[in-house]
């Protein structure tokens, strides 16, 4: 009997002992974090976006002779993407060309003639009209000649090519999804209680998954308005230096360390 006595009463006092053990770690690790006002916020999924991007399309139907780049190529501003076929347009302009000249002469004709009062004041506006209409014609005939070539309208990177030589496209195909790799911005979903002190020009870390590194980062810009039921706004950042292993399209996190940024 003494025997279960004794054991019992090792039980009971190795209970009580570990339960303040437990207790006193307990109070201990929230004591350190409540002095730790400047410990790590939870991290935010960002995207890298491109400022600079549009999609090309097909200014005109027509016959492609030739496309020069492939996806995830680079190009530089100006630089010749596609070419269609001209042979049409080229036409149009000899024929516009020709009734300018026609009209031309004979507006020059009704003129003399009308200071021999020859000709009516109303015979002279019908051709200075149509000498105008045919300088129109002209300069449409011309800019249609600048449609045949698909140039870049800035120095970037092929993100995707949706056409093939010898294809017949039709006048506004999209042909190419163009970026630009050096105007990067990051966005992600911020809470709307840290707008107090969230504001531009706030430095914070970005871990990028693909590069597997740490970027410094800096708030350019925070979004017009607050979505009520997430207690969110956009937050748009920027990189404080250029780093040519950067691509639109990756992503990662923005670590906050603290309430004043340093």
């Amino acid at each position: 009997m003494n025997i279960r006595l004794y054991t019992c009463l090792r039980i009971f006092f190795f209970l009580v002992i570990s339960t303040s053990i437990v207790h006193l770690l307990g109070n201990n690790s929230n004591a350190t974090e409540q002095n730790n006002p400047d410990k790590p916020m939870p991290t935010f999924r960002v995207q890298v976006k491109s400022l600079n991007h549009t999609v090309i399309s097909s200014l005109m139907a027509g016959q492609l002779l030739e496309v020069n780049v492939l996806d995830g190529e680079s190009f530089e501003k100006g630089q010749q993407l596609a070419s269609l076929d001209c042979s049409l347009p080229k036409a149009q302009l000899k024929r516009a060309t020709a009734t300018l000249n026609k009209h031309a002469a004979l507006y020059e004709t009704t003129q003399k003639l009308q200071r021999l009062k020859s000709r009516s004041p109303l015979e002279m506006e019908i051709a200075r009209a149509e000498k105008n209409q045919a300088e129109a014609e002209l300069e449409m005939a011309k800019q249609m000649i600048k449609r045949c070539n698909v140039n870049a309208p800035f120095s970037g990177r092929v993100a995707e090519r949706m056409v093939q030589p010898n294809q017949f496209v039709n006048e506004g195909q999209p042909m190419f999804t163009l970026v630009d790799p050096n105007s990067l911005e990051l966005e992600f979903i911020a809470p709307s209680i840290w707008l107090p002190w969230f504001k531009p020009g706030y430095k914070f870390i970005v871990h990028i998954d693909e590069t597997n590194k740490d970027y410094q980062a800096e708030l350019v810009r925070l979004g017009g308005t607050v979505d009520a039921v997430s207690q969110s706004i956009k937050a748009y950042a920027r990189f404080t230096e250029a780093h040519s292993e950067l691509l639109p399209g990756m992503s990662g996190g923005a670590i906050i360390n603290s309430l004043d940024g340093n």
